[in-house]
């Protein structure tokens, strides 16, 4: 699935915002997250930033949409529980083959707080628990500075 919004081209580096806490225009964020309402609430909140936006709904096809477009993701928002695998694992895996790429972890579940920690801690440039989903924005901009 290509990213949306404009035409996709290969990054041909890192993006960097003049102002404190705010996204670039030509950044690129795939959206790993098996909710479709959560997918769709992080694509209204960055897009009218100008941020580009790919979907996967599993963390198997987001590993292998970020293989396969690597050059031109920027970072990677990661629900830490998946259908198909846990989100630490992939965060993990996603550190270590695309240590540019900048991860923030989400948790919508009820333990939220003890995933965010471990994350962190494994490897997640931020957390944010999806109660706070309107600082993403901003943690988006914060972690790609």
């Amino acid at each position: 699935m290509p990213l949306t919004n404009s035409a996709a081209q290969p990054a041909p580096g890192r993006k960097v915002s003049t102002r404190p806490g705010s996204v670039c225009a030509e950044t690129n964020v795939l959206v790993v997250d098996d909710d479709r309402s959560f997918r769709q609430l992080a694509r209204s909140l960055l897009e009218p930033s100008g941020v580009r936006i790919a979907e996967a709904e599993t963390g198997f096809n987001g590993l292998a949409y970020l293989k396969a477009h690597a050059q031109e993701v920027d970072a990677v928002i990661m629900d830490l529980i998946l259908p198909d695998r846990d989100g630490i694992s992939a965060i993990r895996e996603v550190k270590s083959a695309f240590p540019g790429v900048k991860v923030i972890a989400v948790s919508g579940a009820d333990s939220a707080d003890l995933y965010l920690r471990v994350s962190a801690f494994l490897g997640a440039d931020a957390v944010l628990p999806k109660s706070r989903i309107e600082r993403l924005s901003s943690l988006l901009g914060e972690v790609l500075r």
